[in-house]
């Protein structure tokens, strides 16, 4: 028990950036309560709010809870009707991410998934049209795949594009919950069939152990997504480079770019913002690298709250 505790302390920090030191706010504010007792300092309204609040979905701003999820929805229109742009940052694609939401979602927001952050990074679209795609490298692919024991080859899964590839058969558990996650079937194709698309996802069911013992050799990020499946991806590559690039293209510091999530693919992004929230629900460690934290969770309107504070208005 000692052991898989250590392991799963280990991969926390692994996964979830622990260790890092968190950045100061550069941001002149002006006063407001509404955060979890923490030792962050107290929330100060900012005197020039930001264009652009990038936010996180699943665990933060969708939510089963139906009257948690209209606010959050009535956060974003009271937000853009102010002159801001509220933007998805998230680990979904685009369209996944606007089914999520709902069939009145653009009509009612007037967004449509432009401009946002997709794949945790490896889809970046301007107002109109894609900017940035942002592909695992053939390197990086074959360094992983180099290191995996043969009989862990079914378990792992590449995606191109609306496909998804394995290098033998795919294992019929893992076959049933990607289905039900929605993933299309697998095929078959060989290693130098794989490495010539340009892969920009890859998941591996694996225990901590495993994924322990494969990051003793490689350097990555590993996210959860739950039943034992992780997304694997560089170091380098995650929310934060999205926000950056994003930025760039319209001309802001992107540290000047908000943002509120909840999980291990937040982290970065807490740490670039200025003005980076952490909802109620998300895990201490992760917590620990956002600016503030609120004491909402996804479950009780977090977003619209973190939106309120940052532009100066309250949804009933």
């Amino acid at each position: 028990m000692k052991v898989l505790a250590l392991l799963l302390l280990s991969l926390n920090f692994a996964i979830g950036g622990g260790g890092r030191t968190e950045s100061e706010s550069r941001t002149r504010h002006n006063s407001s309560t509404h955060l979890l007792a923490t030792n962050k300092p107290q929330f100060l309204r900012p005197e020039n709010p930001p264009k652009y609040f990038a936010i996180d979905i699943d665990g933060t701003l969708f939510s089963e809870n139906e009257e948690a999820l209209e606010n959050n929805i009535k956060a974003i229109i009271e937000a853009k009707k102010r002159g801001y742009t509220p933007f998805f940052c998230t680990g979904k694609s685009r369209g996944s991410a606007l089914k999520l939401m709902g069939d009145d979602f653009v009509e009612r927001t007037g967004y449509n998934g432009y401009p946002g952050v997709y794949r945790n990074g490896a889809f970046i679209y301007g107002d109109n049209d894609a900017l940035h795609m942002n592909i695992l490298s053939r390197h990086f692919l074959s360094d992983i795949i180099g290191f995996l024991p043969n009989d862990s080859l079914n378990r792992v899964i590449f995606f191109h594009r609306d496909d998804s590839y394995s290098l033998v058969d795919t294992d019929p558990k893992i076959k049933d919950i990607l289905k039900a996650k929605g993933f299309p079937d697998t095929q078959v194709k060989t290693l130098d069939e794989i490495l010539d698309f340009k892969i920009r996802k890859m998941i591996i069911s694996s225990d901590v152990s495993e994924l322990s013992k494969l990051r003793e050799n490689l350097g990555f990020n590993a996210f959860g997504l739950r039943d034992n499946l992780y997304e694997i991806l560089p170091l380098d590559l995650n929310k934060a480079l999205g926000i950056k690039q994003l930025m760039e293209h319209y001309g802001i510091p992107p540290e000047e770019c908000a943002f509120i999530g909840n999980g291990d693919n937040d982290i970065e992004a807490m740490e670039l913002s200025s003005l980076s929230f952490a909802v109620g629900n998300a895990p201490d460690y992760v917590k620990k690298h956002a600016k503030w934290v609120l004491e909402e969770t996804c479950d009780e309107g977090a977003v619209a709250k973190a939106l309120g504070l940052v532009y100066g208005f309250t949804i009933e």
